[in-house]
């Protein structure tokens, strides 16, 4: 005798799963197409951080007085945050265009 027992959501909340991450990767392959097509948004993503570090360390170095020896325990987290919402802005326009055009 085999007793088997069905929860009632869990189908549905494995299909909502298994739609969640086709959906995520249809995403994720449009849009590094995108970016694999647009050269200056590879050169813009990767440079822009490393362009502001070094000017904030080498060519604001010494203007900025923070009362500390090395300020850049401060500066770092702020360049990442930068970047950041730099990469969440640009993931917002892809799919807003996305949308807007039906994909093209």
């Amino acid at each position: 005798m085999q007793v088997t027992t069905q929860v009632p959501g869990s189908q549905k909340m494995e299909r909502v799963q298994n739609h969640f991450f086709s959906d995520m990767s249809v995403m994720l392959g449009r849009s590094m197409r995108h970016i694999f097509r647009s050269v200056d948004t590879i050169f813009t993503v990767t440079i822009t951080p490393i362009a502001m570090m070094l000017l904030f360390v080498y060519v604001f170095g010494g203007a900025i007085q923070t009362g500390t020896r090395n300020y850049v325990n401060y500066l770092l987290p702020g360049i990442l945050l930068i970047a950041i919402a730099s990469a969440v802005a640009y993931t917002a326009y892809r799919l807003f265009t996305d949308v807007q055009r039906g994909g093209h």
